[in-house]
């Protein structure tokens, strides 16, 4: 097999861009909470310019790629695309066709709902909501004032189906 190579700076062969990518994890090595660390904004750009392909990776979320990829973008001041973000739920929107329509639990808070329902899961219960509901399923804690069951869910009477 032949491969592609350019040179590198020092003049040695290295895999040509088409042959690799990368996968950065965006906490502690792009991002120290809100502040981007320095040099990754370069490191980016300079994988761009090499047409490296690269994704960036969180166990976060409660927000959608869309949302992230915007945020992301402006504290790296870099174009990032939707298609670019990989969050902890994004597997998720896989289950939708099976689940769209039926009632799905969702554990987190309204943004995790957001999130669920921008993929297309249209029958969303927050655990609180669940909570709220049924109050004897947990002793150790009342639901907050303002949760209350959905009013366009059965839980008495239509099970959870994930």
């Amino acid at each position: 097999m032949i491969r592609r190579t350019i040179a590198s700076a020092s003049g040695r062969p290295r895999l040509a861009p088409a042959d690799v990518g990368v996968a950065f994890d965006i906490d502690g090595v792009l991002m120290h909470g809100r502040r981007a660390i320095p040099q990754a904004a370069s490191a980016l750009r300079l994988l761009g310019e090499l047409r490296v392909p690269y994704i960036l990776l969180t166990n976060g979320g409660g927000t959608t790629e869309e949302a992230k990829a915007a945020k992301l973008s402006a504290a790296l001041d870099t174009h990032l695309s939707p298609e670019q973000i990989v969050l902890a739920h994004s597997p998720m929107v896989e289950l939708v066709p099976q689940f769209g329509d039926k009632q799905v639990l969702i554990l987190g808070r309204d943004s995790c709902r957001d999130a669920a329902e921008a993929y297309g899961f249209r029958r969303t219960v927050l655990a609180e909501e669940v909570l709220a509901w049924r109050k004897d399923i947990w002793a150790f804690r009342e639901p907050a004032g303002s949760v209350r069951p959905p009013a366009n869910i059965d839980l008495d009477n239509e099970p959870i189906s994930a």
